[in-house]
């Protein structure tokens, strides 16, 4: 027997473990690709739903009615050391709509009409969509009744009423 014969059987088992081991190996690998991939299908399924979810409030802000869309915001600011003849403290008050931007140009105006009781004030207009179609005055109390009027450049109105003093929560600190 020759020195390559005697060889031939060692090799031989040598590299059938080798091809075992590297199958061993590969099969590990497939193994933790598949969990992978279906770890990813997974995550996925959880995008897609919020995909969903997305267009279906996309298309809400295209196309539901504007007063579904709108809030209005109010604001008070002391105007410290100011006070009408009657002694009382004036305040700067700020009134204003929430509205997604690619529907502010279906508003022509804003008419906001305070009430006290059955006595209208004038109405305040806001004309502005970069600021929300916002107006201020000066005064030192709120109304518990504003009328948001929004006119649509279509012709179109809707009426929004809303408390300033819940929104700028008059008294709540006393």
């Amino acid at each position: 027997m020759t020195v390559a014969t005697k060889l031939e059987k060692p090799l031989t088992i040598l590299g059938a473990l080798i091809v075992i081991g590297a199958l061993a190996l590969s099969f590990a690998g497939l193994r933790t690709l598949e969990a992978d991939i279906k770890d990813k299908q997974a995550q996925r399924e959880v995008l897609d739903i919020h995909i969903a979810e997305l267009e279906q409030e996309i298309h809400r802000l295209k196309h539901a009615p504007l007063e579904e869309l709108v809030e209005v915001g109010a604001l008070a600011v002391e105007l410290e050391g100011k006070t009408d003849p009657h002694g009382r403290q004036l305040f700067t008050f700020s009134y204003w709509l929430e509205i997604p931007n690619n529907r502010k140009r279906e508003i022509g105006k804003v008419e906001y009409r305070r009430r006290y009781g059955e006595r209208l004030q004038d109405a305040l207009v806001g004309t502005e969509p970069s600021n929300g179609f916002g107006v201020s005055y000066l005064g030192w109390g709120c109304f518990r009744t504003v009328d948001v009027i929004i006119l649509e450049t279509t012709g179109e109105q809707h009426v929004i009423e809303f408390d300033q003093c819940k929104i700028t929560r008059w008294g709540a600190s006393e």
